[in-house]
């Protein structure tokens, strides 16, 4: 019995991620049919378990783009200290103050990509392509429309 939960809980997890039921069943050992009726019974375990691999996935991403945000922060800190100390013969003044305005804009970019909702909201409908982009087509197809 233990093992059957086992199966189940891969199988959760497996749909979460966005994998057929054809190469769930040739991992797990477990039937198509018995998989297909596992699915209907754990919807809601499946879609909550796609949603924490969602938000794992943003989190991850999040802080990408602070890592990144804060290298770009310390190439323009630089950049001003270096306009502060430069020796003028060597480097012209509209050259570093060129670099400074393309990283300035650079990290403006950035800080519209993790302000507000739209930039993660792109990003779902990115991850919906597993698990609920073939729920979604199939209920299209049968006419149902789509819920989410």
């Amino acid at each position: 019995m233990g093992t059957d939960i086992n199966k189940k809980e891969m199988f959760v997890q497996r749909r979460a991620e966005g994998w057929s039921y054809d190469k769930i069943s040739k991992e797990i050992g477990v039937s198509k049919p018995t998989l297909i009726k596992w699915g209907k019974a754990d919807v809601e375990n499946i879609r909550k378990a796609a949603k924490n691999i969602q938000e794992g996935f943003l989190k991850d991403i999040r802080n990408q783009v602070n890592v990144r945000k804060e290298k770009l922060l310390n190439i323009m800190n630089a950049g001003y200290k270096s306009l502060a100390e430069i020796d003028y013969e060597e480097l012209s003044e509209k050259e570093l103050i060129n670099l400074i305005i393309r990283l300035e804009a650079k990290l403006k970019e950035y800080i519209e990509m993790t302000i507000g909702e739209e930039p993660e909201e792109k990003v779902i409908n990115i991850l919906r392509g597993g698990y609920y982009k073939g729920e979604n087509e199939r209920k299209e197809r049968a006419g149902q429309g789509s819920e989410l």
